[in-house]
């Protein structure tokens, strides 16, 4: 498989929903339940891309420009978790991703980016298993909020109230108990009750 570019990676995921806000909702539906038949097609025309980020390529990326920045966290938080779903490399490249995110913060990226491609800015922040981020998460997606329109505030509150409820677990428990037997973890039984009732995100 090919090297895909920063800006293949960006077409494919956001298609034109920067452009046309009113079609989030839609998007956010075949994001978050794109399913099967959504990790398939990334794998098959991303994987060789995320293992190439993974292994060097992201650094090339982050040192340029905030589009580029963008496309290397979407393909190392986003597409790792379709290709290795259910297994520990889903997130064995939440930790660089949430690096090359600080980089881009610390560029000011959070300010120039579109509203709508800030969620995948900041998503490392909410999957990170430390509290610190899990706090600058719900910073980001707090500022978020003043950058709302008709078209993009239900889902802006939701993204927020996500981030919310990822810093209760992490709070809670120290880390993300949906994770455990992915990661060959050992649950508690107050992990394995939370497990049961809530599923995970």
């Amino acid at each position: 498989m090919a090297i895909e570019t920063p800006e293949a990676i960006l077409s494919f995921w956001l298609e034109d929903v920067t452009a046309h806000p009113e079609k989030l909702g839609a998007q956010m539906k075949r994001w978050y339940s794109g399913g099967k038949p959504l990790d398939a097609e990334i794998t098959q025309r991303f994987g060789a891309t995320v293992d190439a980020l993974a292994s060097g390529l992201a650094q090339t990326w982050a040192s340029q420009a905030p589009r580029q920045r963008l496309a290397a966290i979407i393909a190392l938080d986003q597409f790792s978790r379709s290709i290795h779903r259910n297994s520990p490399n889903a997130f064995a490249s939440d930790p660089l991703a949430l690096r090359i995110a600080k980089d881009a913060i610390a560029k000011g990226d959070d300010k120039t980016l579109h509203p709508i491609e800030r969620i995948f800015l900041f998503m490392p922040f909410e999957h990170a298993e430390d509290m610190a981020a899990q706090r600058e998460a719900i910073r980001l997606f707090e500022a978020l909020q003043a950058d709302a329109t008709d078209h993009t505030r239900e889902a802006f509150k939701s993204a927020l109230d996500y981030a919310h409820r990822h810093a209760d677990v992490i709070a809670k428990f120290g880390r993300f108990p949906h994770r455990n037997d992915a990661l060959g973890r050992a649950s508690t039984r107050e992990e394995r009750v939370w497990v049961k009732q809530r599923g995970g995100f």
